[in-house]
Formats: C-alpha cells, sequence, structure tokens
C-alpha cells in the first residue's frame, strides 16, 4: 500500500514526528512518502527519497500534494497537520484534484480554548445548517474552524479526521459523522541514549548536584511560562534548579529574562530552539518535567513535551484538567495542580521536590510509553488505511 503524508510546518519537531513515522508504517508493509516544506529537518529522520520538498503558500501546496497523489496513483493522502490549514481545505476543489481518501489529523490546536468555538460547538451539535452559509475564504480560520471541518468532511474533502484523545473526538462529533472520527495514539519515542542523570548534566553543562525541574518547548502564554515564573516568586520550599529550554514565541524575550531576574531560586536559561539531538538530555538530566499549562491550552489537547517526558522515564507535574490531568492520574505519571493556583502549584513542587520518586510509578510511565508508541501509532494506521 503506497501512502503520501503531508506536513508544511518547518519545526524540528515536525520533522521527528514525520520521519519516524515513515519508517514505522515500514514495519506494516506500508510505503509512505512526505510532502514537506523545503524548510524542514526532515531528512535527518527518513531517506530524502521518500520526501517531496514544497516552498509555496499553504494554498500551493496543497494543489501540489494532491498533484503527487495523482500523478504517483498513491491509494491515499495524510494530511499530518490539518488545525492550521482547516481554511484551505475548505477553499480548494479536491474532486477535481484527486479522486483517493483522504485522511487528516487533527493534532492540538484545533482543540485549543476559546468561548467562541464552545459556541460554535453548540450550535452545530443542535443541528443548525450554518456551516452552509459561512463563506469561503474569510480568513477566520480560528473563529470559525468548526464550520470549515464541518464543510470539509461533508463535502468529502476529508474522508477521516483522526485525534489523539476520548475528548477530542467527543468535542467532534458534536460537528461531524461519527463514522468520520477515529483516535490514534500521539506517538512517544522511548529513549535511546543510554545516559545516566549526572552523564546528560554534564552534556548540557549544568550542575550534577540538585534536584532539577524542567520546563521545555517554546514559550507560549498559554503554556504558561509567565504564571510559572510569576508563581515562583512566591515559592518558599526546597531549593531547586528550574532549567528553561525552548524559544520565545508569543512572550518577548526581555520579558523572560525579567521575570527570570526576579525569582531567588537558580534558573539555567537557554532561550533558543533545542536541537532535536541534543532534546533528550534535557529531560534526561531532569527530577521532573513541569508543565503550567493554562485552561485555554484546551482541555482536549496532548502535549508534546508531556509525550517526551513518558518516553524519557521522567515524572511530570502537570495541570489537573483534560487529557494531561487524566492521563497523569490513570496512569501515575507524576503530580497534578489546580490551574492556574500559584498557591497550589508551589504546593505540588515542594511536595515533589521533597518526596522525589515517592510521587510517581516507573512502570506507569513504561505502560504509558508502550500503549502511545510510534510502533502502536502505525498499527492503528496501517488499518485505517486498509479501510479507507
Amino acid at each position: 500500500m503506497e501512502i503520501l503524508l503531508f506536513d508544511q510546518n518547518t519545526g524540528g519537531h515536525h520533522a521527528a514526528y514525520a520521519g519516524r513515522l515513515v519508517n514505522a508504517l515500514s514495519e506494516y508493509g506500508i510505503n509512505s512518502d512526505i510532502v514537506a516544506s523545503e524548510d524542514s529537518r526532515i531528512s535527518e529522520f527518513t531517506d530524502e527519497s521518500n520526501i517531496f520538498f514544497i516552498n509555496g503558500d499553504t494554498e500551493r501546496n496543497l494543489r501540489k500534494l494532491f498533484d503527487i497523489a495523482l500523478d504517483r496513483e498513491y491509494d491515499a493522502v495524510h494530511i499530518l497537520y490539518l488545525d492550521d490549514i482547516v481554511g484551505e481545505m475548505d477553499l480548494i476543489e479536491i474532486d477535481d484534484l484527486y479522486p483517493g481518501s483522504v485522511i487528516a489529523t487533527l493534532n492540538g490546536s484545533f482543540f485549543n480554548h476559546f468561548i467562541l468555538n464552545e459556541i460554535n460547538a453548540s450550535i452545530l451539535r443542535y443541528g443548525l445548517p450554518i456551516s452552509s452559509i459561512i463563506p469561503r475564504g474569510m480568513g477566520f480560520g480560528t473563529a470559525l474552524k468548526e464550520y470549515y471541518i464541518q464543510r470539509v468532511v461533508k463535502e468529502g474533502k476529508v474522508d477521516k479526521v483522526l485525534v489523539h484523545s476520548d475528548e477530542a473526538e467527543e468535542y467532534l462529533l458534536n460537528i461531524i459523522n461519527s463514522n468520520s472520527t477515529s483516535v490514534i495514539p500521539d506517538p512517544v519515542k522511548s529513549a535511546d541514549h543510554n545516559v545516566s542523570k549526572s552523564e546528560a548534566r554534564d552534556l548540557i553543562d549544568v550542575d550534577k548536584g540538585g534536584s532539577q525541574l524542567l520546563y521545555f518547548g517554546e514559550l507560549r502564554r498559554n503554556k504558561g511560562i509567565k504564571f510559572l515564573l510569576n508563581s515562583l516568586n512566591t515559592y518558599s520550599g526546597p531549593e531547586f534548579r528550574l532549567v528553561i529550554a525552548g524559544s520565545p514565541n508569543d512572550i518577548g524575550r526581555a520579558e523572560v529574562e525579567r521575570l527570570i531576574d526576579s525569582i531567588q531560586i537558580p534558573v539555567v536559561s537557554r532561550l533558543e530552539y533545542i536541537e532535536e539531538s541534543q532534546m533528550p538530555y534535557y529531560f534526561q538530566a531532569s527530577d521532573g518535567i513541569i508543565l503550567p499549562y493554562k485552561r485555554e491550552f484546551g482541555s482536549r489537547r496532548t502535549s508534546g513535551v508531556f509525550q517526551k517526558a513518558c518516553g524519557h522515564n521522567r515524572p511530570v507535574i502537570a495541570p489537573d484538567f483534560g487529557v494531561m490531568g487524566r492521563q497523569t492520574k490513570e496512569y501515575n505519571l507524576g503530580l497534578t495542580f489546580k490551574p492556574e493556583s500559584t498557591a497550589h502549584l508551589n504546593q505540588t513542587i515542594t511536595e515533589f521536590v521533597k518526596s522525589g520518586e515517592k510521587m510517581y510509578n516507573s512502570d506507569g510511565l513504561e505502560r504509558f510509553a508502550r500503549d502511545h508508541s510510534f510502533n502502536r501509532l502505525a498499527e492503528k494506521l496501517s488499518k485505517i488505511y486498509q479501510a479507507a
């Protein structure tokens, strides 16, 4: 079976996901290639013979995708990240471009929590045919995404929508038919570096001693970096070292540095993109991973950083809402705190630093990694592709 994957995002972690998926699918007899941006690092993770490079705007890239799929007679197209391009999918006419099956994954940002989107879903749940009168190409992708996704499914532009949680599927069932959705694992890449905590700390150049917590990934407001640093301004528990590793996104570097300077605990700041080859050492050097995410991050989505923590057998300090809260408790992966509560976050950090390994179950971390492995993902996708 021949599948054509698509992801025009240029981030290194997108490239790692796509490249590893190509390799995992081959274990199930699925031959897959990928259409990716010229600026992507995808060639670091899979052979260049599997890649078609693109460099246009989203609409042009989609047309190129379907041209390749038609010309080379792929059995199906799988869009790996529909979240940011659902408006463009609504615009183009696929019937004129490609007659095969189209599968698409909603990875996360579609499920960011905004009141308007909850209202949209409620309107659609009660059967009001609003999506048919929403003009195409209005440019309000975030505000109108529920209408767009309903229309692209109704019009047959996407045959199957995949999500990473039961919560996400339940939300989608307000909008589209149940036969059009399926839940797949958000894959965990288990650590393949046989490095001790002490060796990892040497490799990222931090002190070997003491308790260390990690905030990893892009510094975004909805991922709670400001909330975390403001909370630590009043922290009075046992000392630990905080490592912040990631590039500022919707918050300025100067503001982050000012907040870091205002707190008393030691902070190691690496305010830059962390190369995929270095990323495992940051997790392995840490005693725990802190995820101070705000409710607006979305209760129905998974977190790549959460998945990486479990893949590297590191416990989490996670907000008690949505998928993260449920999975932390279900698998005993660490501690949860009341979302956006400074007092409860500081109390939870204190408890974690004092108690360490008593706060989680290592077997639970390993079970989570198995249940959400690339192998499990490829197994599920192979069945979905065959059915399509």
